[in-house]
């Protein structure tokens, strides 16, 4: 299997870093964190004129139509950066759920205002369960002459609170037997009465909320795709998702190794540089061997999606591997620094937080082993 990049998706990645170079150094990526919004609306429209937010989305939608392995180039480099966007809910997440499920004119309406950087959206999923199978979901959709009403508690929606509008997923009915069947999703203008937002402090600054929906009326014709029967849909959309976030911790793997790397080679004890010593180098080998697994993982489960080819216990090997691959290299990392790794003032803390809070974003390695396992049929 090739697993090489092209001229074009090599010049991506040349681009995409010197533009995060330019406009996203880590000052600016601490500026960001403690930032109401935690990204920068300016910063993302020029992303967007860039055509990076519709990368993956067809042309006739307002999208570059270009295949997976170029959007890894993308995600790779936000995760070298560190770069605080809301990419990943309000671009993958919702932007695939509308192409997914939406009708021709929900998709002509949002996506090319979505894929522009002119409308936020946020995908609702997660309940204080923070399941990421059907039997999690438990707001309610119900019935109300013309309109839909909303009741229930979404949580850890990142970037909920500066949305236009929420894809969001409820139960619109019951069944015992199967969590799956009864799952619909509508599209909710995020300033209707009866939403109240909290901001939750989480270890990465990623603008997570709790979203509470009190008798919130949704339009009927806001229902996107077939009533009761969303589910197949979203979890392919949450597959594709895992994947992209697989690259983007991959790239963060690679940053964080980088950077413990070069402080060896310059930090000074006992009269030598500490890389020279062979408890350092061996930290250094462990840390390329996972770094190397977390990218080749994530090439091979694009490729795939690319070459038409199944793809979903890949991207669970994926996530398996990136989410303890990145823990383990930044933890690492924090090592070789000693205390100095914990002082924000330094870097590798920016990927250490990350790679805490993405271990958890579509179920953590022992979810995804288990996931593996009944798509082998055990």
């Amino acid at each position: 299997m090739d697993l090489s990049f092209n001229t074009e998706q090599e010049q991506l990645r040349q681009d995409v870093r010197a533009f995060l170079a330019q406009e996203c150094d880590r000052a600016v990526v601490r500026e960001l964190e403690e930032s109401e919004l935690g990204y920068s609306p300016e910063m993302w429209k020029k992303m967007a004129g860039r055509g990076w937010l519709g990368l993956v989305f067809p042309e006739a939608h307002g999208g570059r139509g270009k295949g997976f392995m170029d959007l890894v180039v993308l995600m790779e480099e936000f995760g070298r950066c560190p770069c605080p966007c809301p990419y990943q809910t309000g671009v993958l997440q919702s932007g695939l759920a509308l192409l997914e499920l939406g009708s021709e004119a929900q998709k002509r309406d949002y996506l090319p205002r979505i894929l522009g950087g002119d409308l936020r959206f946020s995908l609702c999923l997660t309940e204080p369960s923070a399941s990421y199978d059907p039997w999690g979901v438990q707001v309610r959709g119900m019935t109300r002459g013309e309109s839909w009403v909303l009741n229930g508690a979404k949580m850890f929606i990142q970037y909920a609170a500066s949305a236009d509008y929420y894809l969001v997923v409820a139960r619109t009915r019951d069944n015992d037997d199967d969590p799956s069947d009864g799952l619909s999703l509508f599209l909710v203008d995020a300033r209707s009465d009866g939403i109240s937002r909290t901001p939750l402090v989480t270890i990465a600054d990623d603008k997570q909320c709790e979203i509470i929906f009190d008798q919130v009326l949704v339009p009927r014709q806001n229902l996107v795709g077939p009533l009761h029967q969303a589910w197949p849909a979203v979890r392919k959309v949450m597959t594709l998702c895992t994947i992209a976030m697989c690259a983007e911790m991959a790239g963060g793997t690679q940053a964080a190794l980088e950077y413990a790397v070069e402080y060896s080679k310059h930090r000074v004890q006992f009269g030598r540089p500490i890389g020279s010593f062979q408890a350092i180098q061996h930290y250094a080998a462990n840390m390329l061997t996972d770094s190397d697994a977390a990218r080749l993982s994530a090439y091979e489960a694009a490729s795939l999606v690319d070459a038409g080819e199944p793809y979903e216990m890949v991207a669970s090997q994926a996530k398996a591997v990136c989410s303890e691959a990145y823990q383990r290299v930044t933890a690492t990392g924090h090592q070789i620094l000693g205390g100095l790794g914990f002082y924000k003032e330094l870097d590798m803390q920016l990927w250490y937080r990350r790679a805490k809070a993405m271990e958890q974003f579509f179920g953590d390695a022992d979810y995804h082993r288990e996931r593996v396992a009944q798509l082998m049929g055990l």
